[in-house]
């Protein structure tokens, strides 16, 4: 292989691991924003599925 493949698929390597570290603080984000209002929408399905059983 040349210098020029490797240092091509070094960076493209590098790229995909910014893209992976960015989109892991994103996904911790959501996680971490969703968790406070987690129990409010599981208690609102539980009633739901609650009330269609006994109409």
């Amino acid at each position: 292989m040349s210098e020029n493949t490797i240092l091509l698929s070094g960076i493209f390597c590098f790229a995909l691991a910014v893209v992976g570290m960015v989109l892991t603080v994103l996904e911790f984000r959501r996680m971490g924003t969703s968790s406070s209002a987690k129990p409010e929408r599981e208690h609102l399905r539980s009633t739901t599925k609650r009330a269609a059983f006994r109409t």
